[in-house]
């Protein structure tokens, strides 16, 4: 069970950091992009719009996580909301141009929600995307999920 709430956090986690929407390449000034970035991907997220989520990766991005490195499509994002609806609450707490076609964007997050079993579902995070432009539109081309530590030994 214990392994499965895992599996389920990190997949969940990994819902949060990249289903970020793409967004416009004209605004050429990525820290302007980036609240409206986080405003799609929760309209996203709130409507379980696999097409819209899946728009705003790369054809080979990859999530890294503890569970290692996977590709991030359609198929992986359907998994996400198959085991019940969630609310998320989000930040984007840093975003940092690197060039003028990569950008580094840093949040937070908040997963609530029940399993389809009504078990209930909790994750809080960090997150760190790596956006391209890529054909006019950011889009996500590596995702990072960093979950909190474990709490300290007694």
């Amino acid at each position: 069970m214990a392994s499965m709430k895992a599996g389920l956090a990190y997949a969940c986690a990994l819902l949060v950091t990249l289903s970020v929407p793409a967004f416009a390449a004209d605004d050429a000034d990525f820290r302007t992009a980036a609240p409206q970035i986080r405003l799609a991907f929760l309209e996203a997220f709130a409507k379980q719009d696999v097409a819209r989520l899946a728009a705003a990766y790369t054809s080979d991005a990859v999530d890294v996580s503890p569970r290692g490195a996977h590709p991030i499509n359609a198929k992986s994002i359907e998994a996400w909301f198959a085991d019940g609806p969630r609310t998320i609450e989000t930040t984007f707490d840093q975003a940092l141009p690197l060039s003028g076609d990569v950008a580094l964007g840093i949040g937070t997050f908040r997963l609530t929600g029940k399993t389809l079993k009504g078990d209930p579902v909790e994750l809080t995070a960090r997150w760190a995307n790596t956006y391209v432009r890529q054909d006019g539109w950011w889009k996500i081309r590596m995702s990072t999920v960093i979950p909190p530590p474990p709490p300290p030994a007694k």
